[in-house]
């Protein structure tokens, strides 16, 4: 089975969380990418994505996987949208509650 690791910026620290996990803390990005690495390294196919504040993707790497077939591109606006819609998607997905990120809890 495939596992990812998103690593993203919560309050002044990065987190590390797969989905169904607990999440791990660092104090830097580089320790959180770092760690996630060496976890995914472990496994027999996976990969790593790095968040930005706002929730786009910054970075994604794979590890014994196929390499994904980039999507054709639009125009950089586009791109940039759909981009920070999906990197919202994701972040919700991992933290529903959003308390990692200073959301506060809709009541």
């Amino acid at each position: 089975m495939t596992k990812t690791l998103h690593v993203y910026p919560s309050k002044r620290v990065w987190t590390v969380k797969r989905v169904g996990q607990r999440a791990e803390t660092f104090g830097t990005k580089q320790e959180a990418v770092a760690s996630a690495v060496r976890s995914v390294k472990k496994a027999k196919a996976a990969q790593v994505v790095v968040h930005g504040k706002d929730g786009r993707i910054l970075q994604s790497r794979t590890y014994r996987m196929q390499k994904i077939q980039e999507p054709p591109k639009k125009g950089h606006l586009a791109h940039r949208k759909i981009a920070a819609a999906v990197g919202r998607v994701v972040l919700d997905r991992i933290d529903p509650s959003g308390l990692t990120r200073g959301r506060t809890p809709e009541k």
